[in-house]
C-alpha cells in the first residue's frame, strides 16, 4: 500500500471518506500502476480465452485474427534473432564470464514493446466491449430505440458496437498471443521471467497523493 493509501485509509473516518470512496480511490491507483508497468498476466485477464476467442471469431465473420501457433513463433521469433544478431556485437568477457548486461536491456526493450502493445490493443477491446454490453443492456428499456433497424436498413446500434468489440476482440488477442511468445523466449534466453520496468519514484508523498487523487477524479 502507498504511503497515500494509507494516509486515506487511516482518516477516512475524520474525512468522511465511505468505503467506496476508499475502494474507488486504491482502484484508481492500481490502474495508474498497471498502465505504468503492464505485465503479460494483466494482459491475460482483459483479452479474451482460446475458447472465447473462437467462438467470438465463429459468430463475427469480420473478425481477423491469426492462427495461435503463427503468433506464439512470430513472439519467440521477434527476441531469438534480435539475440543471435547482437550477443556477439552486445555481450562482454569480464573476468572469464560473459557480461549480457546491454544485451538484457535491449531484450527488455523489446519484450516491453510487445508488452506495451498488446496491453495498448486490450485496453481499447475492454472499452468497446463494455459499450456493447451496456448498449445491449438497454433493450430491457420498453421504451427502447437502439434495436430498431434505421431507414437504411444497417445494422442497429446496438449490433454495430458489438461488432467493433468482436473486431478488437481479434487484435487484442492477436497481439497478446504474440507477447506471450516474446516473454518465453525471453525466458528461455535469459534465464529469468521478464519484468517490466520500475522507475524510482523519489517524488514526496504529498507529490504523490496529488498524482493519485488526480488520477481517482480521472484528469
Amino acid at each position: 500500500m502507498s504511503d497515500a493509501n494509507r494516509n486515506i485509509a487511516a482518516n477516512a473516518t475524520a474525512r468522511n471518506l465511505s468505503p467506496a470512496r476508499v475502494r474507488q480511490f486504491k482502484e484508481a491507483e492500481a490502474r495508474v500502476k498497471a498502465s505504468n508497468a503492464p505485465t503479460l498476466e494483466l494482459i491475460k485477464r482483459l483479452v479474451p480465452t482460446d475458447s472465447q476467442m473462437a467462438a467470438i471469431a465463429q459468430r463475427f465473420p469480420s473478425v481477423k485474427v491469426g492462427e495461435y501457433d503463427e503468433l506464439f513463433g512470430a513472439g519467440l521469433s521477434l527476441v531469438r534473432d534480435q539475440y543471435e544478431t547482437l550477443a556477439p556485437i552486445l555481450t562482454s568477457e569480464d573476468r572469464h564470464e560473459t557480461n549480457f548486461t546491454a544485451l538484457k536491456l535491449v531484450l527488455d526493450r523489446i519484450v516491453g514493446a510487445a508488452i506495451g502493445a498488446a496491453y495498448g490493443s486490450a485496453n481499447h477491446y475492454e472499452g468497446r466491449r463494455t459499450a456493447a454490453k451496456d448498449a445491449t443492456n438497454s433493450f430491457s428499456n420498453e421504451h427502447r430505440d437502439e434495436d430498431r433497424q434505421g431507414v437504411d436498413g444497417g445494422d442497429n446500434r446496438a449490433a454495430n458496437l458489438r461488432r467493433i468489440a468482436a473486431e478488437k476482440a481479434g487484435h487484442a488477442y492477436s497481439l497478446a498471443v504474440l507477447a506471450a511468445g516474446a516473454c518465453e523466449a525471453y525466458r528461455d534466453l535469459m534465464g529469468s521471467d521478464w519484468q517490466p520496468y520500475q522507475p524510482n519514484n523519489r517524488r514526496s508523498v504529498s507529490e504523490r497523493a496529488a498524482a493519485e487523487e488526480a488520477a481517482a477524479l480521472g484528469f
